[in-house]
């Protein structure tokens, strides 16, 4: 959610990203919402045939995020993105959200 605004301001795009709009309801209480998360994954990690069975799954999600970092770390042009997107927040976009216009 924090990052959508930024993320529409670096790489000048009309609105925000919608991998960063959340339905009404989880706007209203988003705390609410990531404690009913947390809790059901708790829930699910209980429900395992045993503790082999949660480290599995536990590893197996590590590796997710280590490739998940790989894949930014390969893109060559990330650093130029980055700056240029950096340089895009601070001119305000081209115009966009820094002027008023934040959607």
């Amino acid at each position: 959610r924090a990052l959508g605004w930024p993320t529409q301001l670096a790489v000048q795009l009309p609105q925000k990203p919608h991998f960063y709009t959340w339905e009404q309801s989880l706007e209203r209480d988003r705390r609410a919402y990531i404690e009913r998360l947390y809790s059901a994954l708790n829930e699910a990690g209980e429900g395992m045939a045993d503790d082999g069975q949660r480290e599995r799954v536990v590893e197996e999600a590590r590796v997710a995020f280590r490739h998940n970092a790989a894949v930014y770390t390969e893109l060559p042009s990330l650093n130029y993105g980055a700056a240029k997107g950096a340089a895009n927040i601070v001119a305000g976009g081209g115009g966009g959200p820094l002027r008023g216009r934040r959607q």
